[in-house]
């Protein structure tokens, strides 16, 4: 997965503004900056007995799909407002609005 795939992901989910990828925009990398990471996963398989339940993939896209169901919710993280909503309800113990 790359910067054009998440965009194609986001035209098929949120196709409002598509295309997506015009909103990519290259800058100069970093010295020494990695191109890209990768994860060997078959230690955790093989001496933890860890099997992922999702692929990258599937995992991705309910990713963004949440990030698309819940924008207000994490917009209010930006701003600090859910902070102190989260504060309510941990000395309160129910949920308030």
């Amino acid at each position: 997965m790359n910067a054009t795939n998440s965009c194609a992901l986001m035209d098929e989910l949120r196709p409002e503004g598509a295309p997506h990828k015009k909103q990519i925009q290259l800058v100069k990398d970093r010295p020494g900056h990695d191109r890209r990471y990768v994860i060997n996963a078959m230690k955790s398989r093989q001496q933890l007995g860890y099997n992922p339940h999702e692929s990258f993939e599937t995992g991705i896209r309910k990713t963004l799909q949440w990030y698309l169901d819940y924008c207000g919710w994490w917009q209010a993280l930006d701003s600090g407002t859910r902070w102190f909503a989260d504060i309510n309800v941990a000395r309160s113990g129910s949920i308030r609005n």
